[in-house]
C-alpha cells in the first residue's frame, strides 16, 4: 500500500486539537503515554490521519456483480439455443444434454445467489466513507479515554441546547484537520477528494450517529454528573 504524501499537523492545528480536548485532558494523555502531552496529541492524531488517508486513496474495487448477472444470462441464453429446433433433437439423441443442461443450470443458480448476496453488503451512500470515518472515531476513542475524556455526543433534544461534549468537539477538531491536511498535501484529484470525503461531517445528526455506531448502544452508558452527555456505564 503506498503512503499518501501526507504533510505534518501545523502549530495552529495542534492548538485547535488542543483546545477541543481540553488543556487538563492533554496533560493526562501525556502521563498516560508517558510523553509530552502535547506532542502526544499530535502524534496520535497525525498517525489516524495517516491511516485514513492510506487506505482512502487506495482504488476501490470494481463491482463484481454486472459481470456474474451477464454470465448467466449467456448460461441460460446458451441453454435455449441448444435445444431449439432442429438442433434440439440432435443433440438431446446424441450427448447427454440433459445431465448438462442441469449442472449449468445449478451453476447459473449459482452465480445469481453470489451476486445477491454480493449486493447485500452493498447499502446506498458511500460504504467506504462510513467505514473510515468510524475507523477514525474508534481511535479518536482511544485517544479520549486515555485522556480521560469520556465518549459522550450531544443530546437530541431540540431545546434547551447543552454545551457540546468535550469528547464531539475533539472529534469535529481532528476530522476538520483531516480535511485540512488533504487540501494542502501533495495528492492527485482524485486521492484528495478520497480522503475529503473520509473526514467530511455531512451535519451533526450524521455524526452523532456515527458516533453511537462506534461508541455502543446507549444503554452502555449513563448521564453525566455535569448532565452535559454520557459516561461509561462501570461494570461490577
Amino acid at each position: 500500500m503506498r503512503p499518501p504524501n501526507r504533510r505534518p499537523l501545523t502549530d495552529t492545528e495542534i492548538d485547535h486539537l488542543e483546545r477541543a480536548l481540553g488543556e487538563r485532558n492533554v496533560r493526562q494523555l501525556g502521563k498516560a503515554l508517558g510523553k509530552d502531552g502535547r506532542e502526544a496529541l499530535a502524534q496520535r492524531v497525525a498517525q489516524i490521519i495517516r491511516d485514513i488517508m492510506c487506505v482512502a486513496v487506495q482504488p476501490t474495487p470494481p463491482d463484481p456483480r454486472g459481470q456474474l448477472r451477464r454470465v448467466a444470462r449467456q448460461g441460460r441464453r446458451w441453454l435455449r439455443d441448444l435445444a431449439e429446433e432442429p438442433v434440439g433433437a440432435l443433440v438431446r439423441t446424441n450427448t447427454n444434454f440433459e445431465q448438462l443442461k442441469g449442472d449449468i443450470t445449478r451453476f447459473c443458480d449459482q452465480l445469481d445467489a453470489i451476486r445477491e448476496w454480493t449486493g447485500a453488503g452493498k447499502k446506498p451512500g458511500a460504504p467506504r466513507q462510513r467505514l473510515l470515518m468510524q475507523v477514525a472515531i474508534g481511535e479518536l476513542i482511544g485517544v479520549a479515554k486515555l485522556a480521560g475524556v469520556p465518549p459522550s455526543s450531544p443530546g437530541r433534544a431540540i431545546w434547551p441546547k447543552k454545551p457540546l461534549p468535550r469528547f464531539y468537539k475533539f472529534v469535529l477538531a481532528a476530522l476538520y484537520v483531516g480535511k485540512e491536511i488533504a487540501l494542502s498535501s501533495s495528492l492527485t484529484k482524485r486521492e484528495r477528494q478520497a480522503v475529503q470525503s473520509a473526514f467530511d461531517v455531512q451535519n451533526e445528526e450524521a455524526l452523532v450517529k456515527q458516533i453511537e455506531i462506534v461508541r455502543g448502544r446507549v444503554g452502555d452508558y449513563v448521564p453525566s454528573q455535569s448532565g452535559h452527555g454520557l459516561v461509561e456505564r462501570r461494570r461490577h
